[in-house]
């Protein structure tokens, strides 16, 4: 489909604090409205193509690391990439409904391409040793 599925800006921010054997490290990314144009391939009507705009707004994205050096040469990490499970816009309902419609009840997803993703949070534990 047509699309501005790409944010016209992506704000990244970010911090890192040191103290002893732990390290917090904070980033936070902004990312613009996205706008995505979809064409139901003619579902709807069975011929002539019917397009729906599916909307997705500004969404912050916070990531988290927190490491703590348990030797001087083992490193365990607890992390979250999307620590608070975000996702896109949902894909416009009524794109939804002409497939079901048409009988093509998978071909939208779920949710709205873009920068983002459609996985939500992920979390994640990690050793570092080094030699």
């Amino acid at each position: 489909g047509l699309s501005s599925a790409q944010p016209n800006y992506h704000v990244h921010l970010g911090a890192q604090w040191n103290h002893g054997p732990i390290t917090i490290t904070l980033r936070e990314i902004v990312h613009d409205t996205t706008v995505t144009v979809n064409g139901d391939n003619g579902a709807t009507t069975g011929g002539a193509v019917t397009f729906y705009t599916t909307r997705s707004g500004v969404i912050p994205i916070t990531n988290i690391d927190i490491g703590y050096d348990v030797l001087d040469s083992l490193r365990l990490t607890v992390g979250a990439e999307n620590v608070f499970n975000r996702y896109p816009g949902k894909v416009n309902g009524g794109l939804v409904a002409a497939y079901q419609k048409a009988g093509f009840p998978f071909a939208a997803g779920q949710y709205a391409n873009g920068p983002l993703g459609i996985n939500g949070g992920y979390y994640y534990l990690k050793a570092a040793y080094r030699f």
